[in-house]
């Protein structure tokens, strides 16, 4: 399996999945992150490193970009985990900032790795916790086209 990640510019930071040359826009991100680079995680089919997200910048306007991190709560714009917001509240300098968002990155590609879907974290909210797997394991099943184009990946994709 080989995760690459791809230029965005708006609310999402998506991970493409990649197994078997079956594709799948996975959203395990952080939203509104601007990624300019692109890079491929665990290119040796092993855990990944900090390293293979190297390349991750906040920007534009780390200022901002740093302070929406340090004082994320439940229910911001940002879909963080309890565990992930604290991570950020203890960063102090942008960088930081920059590197709890790689190890967080990193976190959920070895959970998403090892347990699927079901690995990943569900996102804190102002009045309970969101599980984007859950929620994009149900639109996968509710869907035609993976099923139909993809047997093999959608097989896998909702077993985990």
């Amino acid at each position: 399996m080989f995760l690459y990640i791809v230029h965005v510019y708006v609310y999402c930071c998506c991970i493409i999945v990649s197994s078997n040359s079956y594709f799948i826009n996975l959203c395990i991100a952080i939203c509104n992150i601007y990624i300019y680079t692109i890079g491929m995680i665990a290119e040796d089919g092993g855990d990944g490193s900090l390293e293979d997200f190297a390349a991750i910048k906040l920007s534009p306007n780390e200022k901002v970009m740093d302070k929406l991190y340090q004082k994320a709560a439940p229910g911001s714009d940002l879909n963080l985990s309890k565990d992930e917001i604290a991570m950020f509240k203890k960063c102090k300098t942008h960088e930081e900032v920059e590197q709890t968002l790689r190890q967080v990155l990193l976190d959920r590609f070895r959970a998403y790795k090892k347990s699927g879907l079901a690995g990943i974290k569900p996102y804190a909210r102002s009045k309970k916790e969101f599980s984007a797997g859950d929620e994009l394991k149900s639109q996968i099943k509710a869907g035609k086209v993976l099923p139909k184009y993809s047997p093999v990946f959608n097989k896998y994709a909702v077993s985990k």
